[in-house]
């Protein structure tokens, strides 16, 4: 049984689950864990993208009812004693997901910091959020 599953919501994200994908084969310090990508109804090449990577367990297919949906349906074949959920166009950093996993000894729910690439452009509906 893996300590941890990552559950990854997709839905045409052939353009950023890679740069998602990339960062959890990084996270060396994490221990056992295993990821689910929950395709979400894809149209694109998301699916494929999945499971061609090295660091998926499992691509499950989704309802097309959207991310909390798909996060539902990960978190129900998720193996793991814990379960971190991660959107795929986000990319985390090294030592994300053991950062993480120390924290919850401590907490029952913990959110990491969310930060955007640096070339992404505002758009009208962005907005920031400061706790």
């Amino acid at each position: 049984m893996p300590g941890v599953s990552v559950i990854v919501p997709a839905r045409d994200s052939a353009s950023t689950i890679g740069r998602t994908l990339a960062g959890l084969e990084a996270q060396r310090e994490a221990g056992d864990f295993e990821v689910l990508v929950v395709d979400d109804g894809s149209q694109d090449a998301t699916p494929e993208l999945a499971r061609a990577s090295g660091v998926v367990t499992e691509v499950v297919a989704g309802e097309g009812a959207g991310p909390a949906r798909a996060r539902n349906a990960g978190a129900a074949r998720a193996g793991g004693e814990r379960l971190a959920f991660l959107d795929s166009d986000c990319e985390p950093t090294p030592g994300w997901l053991a950062a993480g996993t120390a924290a919850l000894d401590a907490a029952e729910l913990v959110q990491g910091q969310v930060l955007p690439v640096p070339e992404a452009k505002l758009g009208p509906f962005d907005r920031t959020l400061w706790v």
